[in-house]
């Protein structure tokens, strides 16, 4: 049973990190305080948007939680340092917060520092271990809760959990799924460590991959040299951002549902080729196979399923995407 006396200092930012604070406070435990980034300029409009973590908890009845938020500019300052070991935290639990913590804040609790992260390390170390794992086309993913070093998702292992990866989950909801387990693996590891039931084990250098922050160029897709399949992974694996795009008519596209056929003739159309066009969906001739599309946004429109885009755009067979 977690032990209700351990206090707690959480540190995260990312919608992925919501359901692990949650998941803490229902177990019971201390919470001293909730450490998130600072409000930022969003939309057209530039108006100071709370990140998911602070959203959360202003729509959540956790009144004490809330009176313990904290948005430093830099975790590793002087102010945050001394913030942080005021508390006197057992543990700091890092969940997609965004910045490295140095050393004088790893220092600070008296079990150490856990950071939940997206992947089985050490393969997928980085920033978007969810996304890169769709799009490279993996059939297995997990979680992994390590004791924090100052490297790059560098620390010694504590526990891991595991899930499948099938041909339609998009990033998204897989986010969802692996938060969740996250969450009850946290609570777990906590558990574990705590009773000396854990022991760390050092990551295989050898093994280690990683996963580069998103750019917008990632979601460029590139019918001429890729196959069907891959593109179906990065439509799926580029959800909600930067999401996979194409032109059409000079006009940007983003291609956001969709399935696929390797098997399918492309009919000897050229890559990018729209080769058929039914009521509820199109197909385009990929390097290898075709592309099938089932829900899309053009540029400054709604997101709309494919026969709305079909009808509204007269799109024909030998259209060209590209």
């Amino acid at each position: 049973m977690p032990d209700k006396k351990l206090k707690i200092v959480f540190i995260g930012t990312a919608r992925f990190a919501v359901p692990v604070l949650h998941e803490l406070v229902r177990a019971g435990y201390d919470i001293r305080l909730v450490i998130t980034q600072p409000d930022r300029p969003k939309g057209r409009g530039k108006a100071l948007s709370p990140p998911p973590v602070k959203e959360a908890l202003m729509k959540s009845d956790l009144v004490m939680v809330k009176e313990r938020l904290f948005q430093p500019e830099n975790i590793n300052s002087d102010d945050a340092v001394k913030t942080i070991a005021g508390v006197a935290p057992d543990f700091i639990v890092v969940v997609a917060y965004g910045q490295l913590l140095k050393k004088r804040v790893l220092d600070i609790p008296g079990f150490g520092c856990i950071n939940v992260h997206a992947s089985l390390l050490p393969g997928l170390r980085g920033a978007a271990p969810i996304n890169r794992a769709i799009m490279n086309g993996d059939r297995i993913t997990g979680v992994t809760t390590m004791m924090m070093d100052e490297g790059m998702d560098t620390g010694d292992i504590l526990m891991k959990t595991k899930t499948d990866i099938d041909d339609t989950i998009d990033s998204i909801a897989l986010a969802k799924r692996l938060s969740d387990l996250g969450a009850t693996l946290l609570v777990r590891t906590i558990e574990g460590v705590t009773g000396g039931s854990i022991v760390p084990a050092a990551q295989d250098e050898m093994l280690a991959t990683y996963a580069h922050i998103l750019t917008k160029s990632d979601g460029l897709i590139l019918f001429d040299i890729m196959d069907a399949k891959d593109i179906h992974n990065m439509v799926r694996g580029l959800l909600p951002w930067p999401a996979a795009h194409t032109v059409l008519n000079g006009r940007p596209v983003k291609i956001l549902k969709t399935d696929y056929d390797m098997d399918e003739d492309t009919r000897g159309a050229a890559p990018g080729t729209v080769t058929m066009v039914t009521k509820a969906s199109f197909f385009i001739a990929a390097k290898k196979g075709v592309l099938k599309v089932l829900e899309l946004q053009p540029e400054n429109k709604k997101v709309m399923p494919a026969k709305d885009f079909i009808n509204g755009y007269r799109l024909k067979e030998g259209a060209v995407f590209a």
